[in-house]
Protein backbone atom coordinates (compact mmCIF):
# COMPACT_ATOMS: atom_id res chain seq x y z
CA UNK A 1 0.00 0.00 0.00
CA UNK A 2 1.58 3.11 -0.95
CA UNK A 3 1.68 6.55 0.96
CA UNK A 4 -1.03 9.65 0.48
CA UNK A 5 0.22 11.74 -1.25
CA UNK A 6 1.26 15.21 0.10
CA UNK A 7 -1.80 17.63 -0.01
CA UNK A 8 -4.76 14.99 0.45
CA UNK A 9 -6.98 15.60 3.60
CA UNK A 10 -6.81 13.15 5.71
CA UNK A 11 -10.02 10.81 6.27
CA UNK A 12 -11.70 11.01 9.78
CA UNK A 13 -12.22 8.28 12.38
CA UNK A 14 -15.56 6.67 13.29
CA UNK A 15 -14.60 8.37 16.85
CA UNK A 16 -14.51 11.55 15.87
CA UNK A 17 -17.33 11.46 13.69
CA UNK A 18 -19.55 10.71 16.72
CA UNK A 19 -17.68 13.44 18.36
CA UNK A 20 -19.24 16.05 15.90
CA UNK A 21 -22.63 14.16 16.20
CA UNK A 22 -22.67 14.55 19.60
CA UNK A 23 -21.22 18.17 19.02
CA UNK A 24 -24.45 18.78 16.58
CA UNK A 25 -27.02 17.22 18.81
CA UNK A 26 -26.20 19.02 21.91
CA UNK A 27 -26.57 22.44 20.31
CA UNK A 28 -29.56 21.45 18.28
CA UNK A 29 -31.18 20.83 22.13
CA UNK A 30 -30.07 24.30 23.19
CA UNK A 31 -31.59 25.76 19.98
CA UNK A 32 -34.63 23.88 20.96
CA UNK A 33 -34.89 25.20 24.44
CA UNK A 34 -34.41 29.03 23.25
CA UNK A 35 -37.14 28.33 21.48
CA UNK A 36 -39.52 27.27 23.99
CA UNK A 37 -38.29 29.95 26.59
CA UNK A 38 -39.17 32.48 23.37
CA UNK A 39 -42.39 31.00 23.10
CA UNK A 40 -43.48 31.19 26.82
CA UNK A 41 -42.19 34.68 27.28
CA UNK A 42 -44.63 35.07 24.04
CA UNK A 43 -47.60 33.25 25.49
CA UNK A 44 -46.66 35.86 28.85
CA UNK A 45 -46.93 39.01 27.02
CA UNK A 46 -50.19 38.42 24.91
CA UNK A 47 -51.72 37.09 28.07
CA UNK A 48 -50.40 41.03 29.76
CA UNK A 49 -51.79 42.46 26.67
CA UNK A 50 -55.37 41.18 27.18
CA UNK A 51 -55.33 42.08 30.66
CA UNK A 52 -54.51 45.74 29.88
CA UNK A 53 -57.07 45.47 27.15
CA UNK A 54 -60.15 44.24 29.16
CA UNK A 55 -59.00 46.72 32.18
CA UNK A 56 -59.39 49.73 30.29
CA UNK A 57 -62.59 48.62 28.34
CA UNK A 58 -64.65 48.32 31.87
CA UNK A 59 -66.20 50.87 33.02
CA UNK A 60 -65.24 53.09 36.48
CA UNK A 61 -66.26 52.11 39.65
CA UNK A 62 -69.31 54.14 41.31
CA UNK A 63 -68.18 56.34 43.87
CA UNK A 64 -69.13 55.85 47.39
CA UNK A 65 -72.36 56.70 48.69
CA UNK A 66 -72.91 58.64 52.29
CA UNK A 67 -74.05 55.74 53.64
CA UNK A 68 -70.97 53.57 52.53
CA UNK A 69 -68.71 55.64 54.03
CA UNK A 70 -70.39 56.56 57.44
CA UNK A 71 -70.67 52.80 58.34
CA UNK A 72 -66.73 52.61 57.77
CA UNK A 73 -66.42 56.02 60.05
CA UNK A 74 -68.40 55.40 62.59
CA UNK A 75 -67.78 58.02 65.53
CA UNK A 76 -69.86 57.46 68.50
CA UNK A 77 -70.85 60.15 70.86
CA UNK A 78 -67.85 60.94 73.65
CA UNK A 79 -69.29 60.15 77.18
CA UNK A 80 -70.29 63.14 79.31
CA UNK A 81 -67.70 63.83 81.85
CA UNK A 82 -68.30 62.52 85.05
CA UNK A 83 -67.78 65.00 88.24
CA UNK A 84 -68.49 62.46 91.20
CA UNK A 85 -70.11 65.04 92.89
CA UNK A 86 -74.18 65.03 93.54
CA UNK A 87 -76.67 63.94 96.05
CA UNK A 88 -76.01 60.31 97.48
CA UNK A 89 -78.78 59.00 96.35
CA UNK A 90 -78.05 59.70 92.33
CA UNK A 91 -74.31 59.84 92.95
CA UNK A 92 -74.01 56.02 92.38
CA UNK A 93 -76.47 55.88 89.78
CA UNK A 94 -74.17 59.14 88.35
CA UNK A 95 -71.19 56.21 88.27
CA UNK A 96 -72.64 53.25 86.90
CA UNK A 97 -73.82 55.28 83.71
CA UNK A 98 -70.68 56.87 83.17
CA UNK A 99 -68.51 53.51 83.12
CA UNK A 100 -71.53 51.91 81.02
CA UNK A 101 -71.31 54.80 78.26
CA UNK A 102 -67.33 54.45 78.05
CA UNK A 103 -68.12 50.44 77.37
CA UNK A 104 -70.45 51.37 75.09
CA UNK A 105 -67.47 54.03 73.64
CA UNK A 106 -65.15 51.69 73.51
CA UNK A 107 -67.14 48.75 71.85
CA UNK A 108 -68.12 51.25 68.81
CA UNK A 109 -64.39 51.85 68.70
CA UNK A 110 -63.93 47.94 69.06
CA UNK A 111 -60.58 49.05 71.17
CA UNK A 112 -59.96 46.44 74.25
CA UNK A 113 -56.77 47.57 75.34
CA UNK A 114 -57.00 48.05 79.32
CA UNK A 115 -54.40 50.71 79.14
CA UNK A 116 -56.03 53.09 76.74
CA UNK A 117 -59.26 52.62 78.37
CA UNK A 118 -58.15 53.80 81.69
CA UNK A 119 -56.16 56.60 80.15
CA UNK A 120 -59.10 57.38 78.32
CA UNK A 121 -61.65 56.97 80.87
CA UNK A 122 -60.12 58.90 83.54
CA UNK A 123 -59.20 62.18 80.90
CA UNK A 124 -62.95 62.57 81.23
CA UNK A 125 -63.48 63.19 85.21
CA UNK A 126 -63.07 66.50 86.36
CA UNK A 127 -63.45 68.23 89.60
CA UNK A 128 -63.72 65.86 92.79
CA UNK A 129 -63.54 62.88 90.55
CA UNK A 130 -60.06 64.14 88.66
CA UNK A 131 -58.46 64.87 92.16
CA UNK A 132 -59.60 61.48 93.29
CA UNK A 133 -57.82 60.05 90.13
CA UNK A 134 -54.80 62.33 90.43
CA UNK A 135 -53.73 60.71 93.82
CA UNK A 136 -54.94 57.57 92.92
CA UNK A 137 -52.55 57.05 89.90
CA UNK A 138 -49.77 58.01 91.59
CA UNK A 139 -50.08 55.35 94.08
CA UNK A 140 -48.82 51.33 93.87
CA UNK A 141 -52.83 50.81 94.41
CA UNK A 142 -53.30 52.47 90.56
CA UNK A 143 -55.95 50.00 88.69
CA UNK A 144 -54.12 48.33 85.74
CA UNK A 145 -57.14 46.83 84.48
CA UNK A 146 -60.54 47.82 82.91
CA UNK A 147 -62.36 45.51 85.71
CA UNK A 148 -59.75 47.15 88.41
CA UNK A 149 -60.94 50.76 86.89
CA UNK A 150 -64.80 50.19 87.40
CA UNK A 151 -64.61 48.82 90.90
CA UNK A 152 -62.01 51.53 92.19
CA UNK A 153 -64.68 53.77 90.94
CA UNK A 154 -67.99 51.99 92.38
CA UNK A 155 -66.12 51.74 95.46
CA UNK A 156 -64.92 55.98 95.48
CA UNK A 157 -68.03 56.76 94.44
CA UNK A 158 -70.76 55.00 95.86
CA UNK A 159 -71.69 55.88 99.17
CA UNK A 160 -71.16 53.53 102.70
CA UNK A 161 -74.76 52.65 103.28
CA UNK A 162 -75.96 52.81 99.26
CA UNK A 163 -77.03 49.17 99.27
CA UNK A 164 -79.09 49.44 102.29
CA UNK A 165 -80.70 52.89 100.98
CA UNK A 166 -81.20 51.03 97.69
CA UNK A 167 -83.17 48.33 99.70
CA UNK A 168 -85.54 51.08 101.13
CA UNK A 169 -86.15 52.86 98.14
CA UNK A 170 -86.86 49.08 96.30
CA UNK A 171 -89.34 48.45 99.54
CA UNK A 172 -91.20 51.49 99.32
CA UNK A 173 -91.26 52.31 95.74
CA UNK A 174 -94.82 52.21 94.22
CA UNK A 175 -96.93 51.85 90.84
CA UNK A 176 -98.11 56.10 90.81
CA UNK A 177 -97.96 56.67 86.91
CA UNK A 178 -97.04 54.66 84.00
CA UNK A 179 -95.99 50.80 84.55
CA UNK A 180 -92.66 51.31 81.81
CA UNK A 181 -91.50 53.71 84.52
CA UNK A 182 -92.57 51.68 87.43
CA UNK A 183 -90.84 48.97 85.70
CA UNK A 184 -87.78 51.19 84.27
CA UNK A 185 -86.99 52.47 88.05
CA UNK A 186 -87.72 49.17 89.93
CA UNK A 187 -85.21 47.02 87.21
CA UNK A 188 -82.39 49.60 87.93
CA UNK A 189 -82.20 49.78 91.58
CA UNK A 190 -82.02 46.20 90.91
CA UNK A 191 -79.01 46.94 88.90
CA UNK A 192 -77.76 48.67 91.95
CA UNK A 193 -77.91 45.43 93.92
CA UNK A 194 -76.43 43.45 91.85
CA UNK A 195 -79.56 41.16 92.49
CA UNK A 196 -79.78 37.46 90.27
CA UNK A 197 -82.48 36.38 89.95
CA UNK A 198 -81.63 33.49 88.85
CA UNK A 199 -81.13 32.29 92.09
CA UNK A 200 -85.01 30.67 93.43
CA UNK A 201 -84.71 32.79 97.02
CA UNK A 202 -83.88 35.97 94.87
CA UNK A 203 -86.62 35.61 92.66
CA UNK A 204 -89.05 35.70 95.39
CA UNK A 205 -88.04 38.37 97.20
CA UNK A 206 -87.91 40.59 93.97
CA UNK A 207 -91.20 39.29 93.10
CA UNK A 208 -92.59 40.11 96.33
CA UNK A 209 -91.33 44.08 96.38
CA UNK A 210 -92.54 44.01 92.37
CA UNK A 211 -96.33 42.75 92.65
CA UNK A 212 -96.49 44.62 96.40
CA UNK A 213 -96.04 48.16 94.63
CA UNK A 214 -98.02 47.97 91.50
CA UNK A 215 -101.57 49.58 91.66
CA UNK A 216 -104.63 47.61 93.90
CA UNK A 217 -106.22 46.40 90.78
CA UNK A 218 -103.46 45.38 88.86
CA UNK A 219 -101.64 43.81 91.63
CA UNK A 220 -105.40 41.72 92.40
CA UNK A 221 -105.18 40.63 88.64
CA UNK A 222 -101.10 39.48 88.61
CA UNK A 223 -101.44 37.56 91.90
CA UNK A 224 -105.03 36.05 90.99
CA UNK A 225 -103.03 34.36 88.15
CA UNK A 226 -99.42 33.93 88.79
CA UNK A 227 -99.55 30.89 90.73
CA UNK A 228 -95.42 30.25 89.85
CA UNK A 229 -94.59 33.50 91.53
CA UNK A 230 -92.07 34.20 88.90
CA UNK A 231 -90.26 37.63 88.35
CA UNK A 232 -90.49 37.09 84.32
CA UNK A 233 -93.77 36.43 84.45
CA UNK A 234 -95.26 38.67 86.82
CA UNK A 235 -93.75 41.41 85.02
CA UNK A 236 -95.60 39.77 81.93
CA UNK A 237 -98.83 39.45 83.62
CA UNK A 238 -98.43 43.25 84.54
CA UNK A 239 -98.13 44.63 81.09
CA UNK A 240 -100.81 42.21 80.00
CA UNK A 241 -103.27 43.70 82.43
CA UNK A 242 -102.09 47.11 82.12
CA UNK A 243 -102.79 47.04 78.27
CA UNK A 244 -106.12 45.40 78.79
CA UNK A 245 -107.24 48.33 81.32
CA UNK A 246 -106.17 51.10 79.55
CA UNK A 247 -108.07 49.53 76.45
CA UNK A 248 -111.34 48.98 78.45
CA UNK A 249 -110.68 52.84 79.66
CA UNK A 250 -111.12 54.09 76.46
CA UNK A 251 -113.60 51.93 74.89
CA UNK A 252 -117.33 53.28 75.42
CA UNK A 253 -118.98 50.29 76.99
CA UNK A 254 -115.39 48.58 78.51
CA UNK A 255 -115.50 47.09 81.88
CA UNK A 256 -113.39 49.85 83.40
CA UNK A 257 -114.40 53.71 84.09
CA UNK A 258 -112.98 56.31 83.75
CA UNK A 259 -112.57 57.06 87.25
CA UNK A 260 -109.86 54.18 87.29
CA UNK A 261 -107.44 56.66 85.73
CA UNK A 262 -107.70 59.06 88.46
CA UNK A 263 -107.41 56.88 91.17
CA UNK A 264 -104.56 55.10 89.67
CA UNK A 265 -102.26 58.11 89.46
CA UNK A 266 -102.40 58.24 93.97
CA UNK A 267 -100.23 56.16 95.76
CA UNK A 268 -101.49 52.55 96.30
CA UNK A 269 -101.76 51.32 99.56
CA UNK A 270 -99.94 48.24 100.38
CA UNK A 271 -101.27 45.53 102.44
CA UNK A 272 -99.09 45.27 106.05
CA UNK A 273 -99.85 41.64 105.78
CA UNK A 274 -98.83 41.12 102.37
CA UNK A 275 -95.65 39.98 102.71
CA UNK A 276 -96.60 37.77 105.17
CA UNK A 277 -99.12 35.92 103.34
CA UNK A 278 -96.72 35.59 100.29
CA UNK A 279 -93.10 34.73 101.79
CA UNK A 280 -94.64 31.88 104.04
CA UNK A 281 -97.69 30.06 101.68
CA UNK A 282 -97.20 31.37 98.47
CA UNK A 283 -99.07 34.40 96.29
CA UNK A 284 -102.96 34.10 97.16
CA UNK A 285 -105.92 35.81 95.16
CA UNK A 286 -106.56 38.58 97.57
CA UNK A 287 -109.45 39.95 99.29
CA UNK A 288 -109.17 43.29 97.40
CA UNK A 289 -110.20 41.77 93.72
CA UNK A 290 -113.49 41.22 94.93
CA UNK A 291 -114.46 44.32 96.09
CA UNK A 292 -113.19 45.92 92.83
CA UNK A 293 -114.35 43.89 90.39
CA UNK A 294 -117.85 44.88 91.93
CA UNK A 295 -116.95 48.51 91.71
CA UNK A 296 -115.76 48.60 88.30
CA UNK A 297 -117.02 45.98 86.18
CA UNK A 298 -120.26 46.93 83.63
CA UNK A 299 -121.52 44.78 80.50
CA UNK A 300 -118.81 43.03 78.15
CA UNK A 301 -118.88 43.63 74.02
CA UNK A 302 -119.34 41.24 71.62
CA UNK A 303 -115.57 41.68 71.21
CA UNK A 304 -114.43 40.87 74.50
CA UNK A 305 -116.97 38.20 75.16
CA UNK A 306 -115.59 36.20 71.68
CA UNK A 307 -111.96 37.13 72.99
CA UNK A 308 -113.03 35.18 76.89
CA UNK A 309 -114.93 32.76 74.84
CA UNK A 310 -111.78 32.11 72.75
CA UNK A 311 -108.96 32.07 75.54
CA UNK A 312 -111.55 30.24 77.79
CA UNK A 313 -111.92 33.06 80.52
CA UNK A 314 -114.47 33.57 83.23
CA UNK A 315 -117.04 35.75 81.70
CA UNK A 316 -117.33 37.87 84.61
CA UNK A 317 -113.69 38.58 86.05
CA UNK A 318 -111.78 37.43 83.07
CA UNK A 319 -109.81 35.14 85.36
CA UNK A 320 -108.30 31.59 83.38
CA UNK A 321 -108.50 29.64 86.80
CA UNK A 322 -112.20 29.37 86.07
CA UNK A 323 -115.66 29.53 85.03
CA UNK A 324 -118.34 31.67 85.44
CA UNK A 325 -120.38 29.49 87.19
CA UNK A 326 -117.58 29.37 89.60
CA UNK A 327 -116.44 32.95 89.94
CA UNK A 328 -115.76 33.66 93.72
CA UNK A 329 -116.45 37.67 92.94
CA UNK A 330 -119.96 36.70 91.62
CA UNK A 331 -120.43 34.50 94.53
CA UNK A 332 -119.29 36.99 96.95
CA UNK A 333 -121.72 40.10 94.88
CA UNK A 334 -124.16 37.48 95.08
CA UNK A 335 -124.62 37.19 98.86
CA UNK A 336 -123.89 41.36 99.13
Amino acid sequence: MSASQPGTPRARTAQEYEEILTRGNEELQRRDAHIAQLELEKQQLLAAAAATAAAASMPPPPPRTAAANSSTSLKPPTPSRFSGTGPPAQLAMDARKFLYRCERYFALRNNHDDNQRIQYASSCLEGRAEDWWLLLSKSPAAPSTWPEFEHAVLQQFEPPNDKVYVQQRLRHLTHRSSLVDYVTNFELYLMQLDVDIAIPAWNRMVTTDFVQGLRPELRARVLDANHNFDYAKARELAFIHDANQTLSRHSANGPYSSTTGASSSSTPHRPATYRAAVTSAGPAPMELGTAQISKFRSALTEEQKAERRAKNLCFYCGSPNHKLDKCPHRQANKKR
